[in-house]
């Protein structure tokens, strides 16, 4: 099985609002791969800062739009730092995982 990550990328935001982040596949993508080819991509957040619960900061599954996959946060605590992984798999035994770093100011 294939295993990639996309370098990881940094995003500050405003703490509280519920906010759509998308991580577009489009450049680790080969001709004829899809972001949902061989499965529906995963979400995971993680709180870097403290370990503090995430239980229901993802509002909803993540969606596809096109090479974009699309994952709302919500409830971001001020403060802290978060880790969003994405996970694609486009065919049988190829995995791209995207990380972004989230940062909430004080």
């Amino acid at each position: 099985m294939m295993n990639r990550t996309t370098p990881t990328r940094a995003l500050a935001v405003r703490a509280g609002p519920t906010l759509p982040i998308g991580i577009d596949f489009l450049a680790y993508l080969a001709d004829a791969e899809a972001v949902n080819g061989n499965g529906t991509p995963t979400a995971t957040l993680i709180d870097l800062t403290d370990a503090s619960p995430i239980d229901g900061m993802l509002s909803s599954p993540p969606a596809v739009k096109g090479t974009v996959v699309e994952q709302t946060v919500t409830a971001l605590r001020a403060g802290h730092r978060y880790r969003l992984e994405v996970v694609i798999r486009p065919v049988a035994g190829k995995v791209w995982a995207a990380e972004l770093v989230i940062e909430v100011p004080r």
